[in-house]
């Protein structure tokens, strides 16, 4: 099955380094056929955002209401932005490392008015960039059972050993 109906527009638009009104009306169709975007179409939209900076005027736009669809609506649990989502976005978008592009803080916005919790939306992005340090993500369960003996960083079944 093919995973990515975009991927051949999206490296030619890279390849160009220029987004026009058709590119985008391209886009819009293909990723509208079935109602959603994959998250390897998701990722190749991001490529493009980080990779071209001479745009048409209807790529913010496109750009800001796909990857919010997709990252708010599409995925589960519905209506919220996960840990996992924002910190995939964050390492695609580059936002630690070499900053916002051209539409980021637009989608940053959106994804926040679409969500159940605007905040929780605003704070993980505020802890990605690196503005604050709460604990979000929970510990992993330890393994339980009769034989499972825990050593320092590796866990061992009861007979066998390292």
């Amino acid at each position: 099955m093919w995973n990515n109906r975009i991927r051949l527009i999206a490296s030619a638009i890279i390849r160009q380094r220029i987004v026009r009104h058709e590119d985008v009306a391209l886009l819009r169709d293909l990723t509208l056929i079935y109602g959603g975007i994959s998250r390897d179409e998701a990722g190749d939209l991001v490529r493009i955002e980080r990779h071209v900076t001479n745009i048409s005027s209807d790529w913010p736009s496109f750009f800001t209401e796909t990857l919010t669809s997709h990252l708010i609506w599409e995925s589960r649990p519905t209506g919220t932005l996960t840990i996992y989502d924002a910190e995939w976005l964050s390492l695609r978008l580059g936002l630690s490392s070499v900053g916002p592009s051209q539409c980021s803080q637009a989608l940053i916005d959106a994804l926040a008015s679409e969500s159940h919790d605007p905040d929780h939306v605003r704070t993980l992005f505020a802890v990605i960039a690196g503005h604050a340090k709460p604990v979000l993500r929970p510990t992993p369960p330890v393994p339980s059972g009769d034989n499972i003996m825990l050593f320092p960083s590796r866990v061992y079944r009861a007979g066998f050993s390292a």
